[in-house]
């Protein structure tokens, strides 16, 4: 992708906001950098359907259109070459941001699925779909908050599917949570919230049979049966109303557009 200047098929960028000509904003971008060097850049606005004022360390220049990165979003760029032209080469939202968080949260329920079938399929375990859900998974958690992780934890929930556990470290003064949620056979689909603080803990069961779930409720009162790791109260099991989202889908709805991305 090259850096094209704004109503010539020149590179470099333009902007009304700034003095410096094009030439010289590419000059001063050329000599910051150096092929292979990842850049980020924070979307400004578009200009006209194909065109997208990024601005690049105080430098704004303008870029093809950028999918799935809307204005005040980040975006991720490797450079391709400095010269006789600057060439970058698009690698998506900026680790980290919502847009991040939700193509990667697309990726892994894709991942997911092909990894879950392969559970119920008899035979050898596919290392290369094992290996892509792995990869997913890891996407996922380099784009979540600091101090929060995905995991799913079928070894404690054998049998499980669509299932999700993020789990949030505790803070000054703030308890240890975890979010789990999946589809079992009997109670079909469950959350579980689980807090904990000092050696001690609870969590609250919702399922959509919670005449089914009473098994269910005992293995994750057990040490070995929950995330935490812990013996637990349980401190009811209610019903989950319909429509209530998975774990990760839940996250994504609450940060969506909420806030801005920080240019680090």
């Amino acid at each position: 992708m090259k850096i094209g200047e704004h109503g010539s098929g020149g590179s470099g960028g333009g902007h009304s906001g700034q003095n410096a000509s094009p030439e010289e904003r590419r000059r001063r971008f050329a000599a910051r950098h150096r092929p292979g060097d990842i850049v980020r850049g924070r979307v400004l606005k578009a200009e006209g359907n194909e065109l997208t004022w990024v601005g690049f360390e105080g430098t704004e220049l303008l870029v093809p259109a950028l999918a799935g990165c809307p204005p005040g979003s980040l975006a991720v760029f490797r450079i391709e070459a400095v010269a006789p032209e600057i060439v970058l080469k698009p690698l998506g939202p900026a680790p980290g941001s919502p847009a991040a968080l939700a193509a990667a949260g697309a990726r892994f329920i894709a991942a997911r699925a092909a990894f879950e079938a392969g559970l119920e399929a008899a035979g050898e375990r596919d290392e290369a779909v094992a290996g892509a859900f792995a990869a997913a998974l890891a996407e996922v958690n380099a784009s979540l908050p600091r101090g929060a992780a995905l995991t799913c934890p079928y070894e404690l929930l054998p049998g499980a599917r669509d299932l999700e556990c993020l789990t949030r470290e505790a803070g000054t003064h703030e308890p240890r949570r975890a979010e789990l949620g999946c589809r079992l056979p009997g109670p079909n689909r469950v959350r579980a919230s689980f807090v904990a603080g000092e050696g001690r803990g609870a969590f609250r069961l919702r399922a959509e049979h919670p005449e089914a779930a009473g098994a269910l409720a005992a293995r994750l009162a057990e040490p070995g049966g929950n995330p935490l790791g812990l013996a637990l109260e349980c401190l009811g099991v209610s019903p989950l109303p319909a429509g209530v989202p998975g774990v990760l889908a839940e996250m994504l709805r609450a940060t969506k557009g909420i806030g801005r991305d920080r240019m680090v």
